[in-house]
């Protein structure tokens, strides 16, 4: 069964891992309030219903841990959810700060550049003499 999560636990900017912890909370609370009968039918017993059928039996479940691992797992899923919307409410500030001083990149410090590039002298050496144009014969 899917548990619907609350409009309350839907927090703008709220992140993943927190909408994670509120569903599967949700969920968990939706599994212990359900103590419905189960049923097996079908050939084989392999199909298990809510609903009574013609060649099934009722299947025993409940709940097999003790008071103190029930409370001890919800005092587990009470922190998990507490550190999940601290960690929520982190990552919506430092949007915000990175809003305000707009995260442009733009107040960062400039990287220098290299000095552009000395166009090469040609080599130093004897000087050429230009001869003459060849006459015609």
């Amino acid at each position: 069964m899917i548990a619907r999560v609350p409009a309350v636990w839907r927090l703008p900017g709220a992140s993943r891992l927190a909408s994670l912890v509120a569903v599967l909370a949700a969920t968990l609370a939706e599994d212990a309030r359900a103590s419905s009968t189960i049923y097996r039918c079908g050939p084989q017993g392999r199909v298990f219903s809510d609903q009574p059928c013609a060649d099934g039996h009722r299947v025993r479940h409940g709940d097999a841990r003790t008071a103190e691992q029930v409370q001890h797992a919800r005092e587990i899923a009470q922190r998990e959810a507490a550190a999940a919307q601290r960690i929520a409410q982190e990552n919506e500030a430092m949007r915000r700060e990175g809003m305000s001083r707009g995260a442009t990149g733009l107040d960062q410090p400039k990287v220098a550049e290299p000095a552009p590039k000395k166009p090469k002298k040609k080599p130093a050496g004897k000087p050429r003499s230009v001869s003459p144009t060849p006459t015609p014969r």
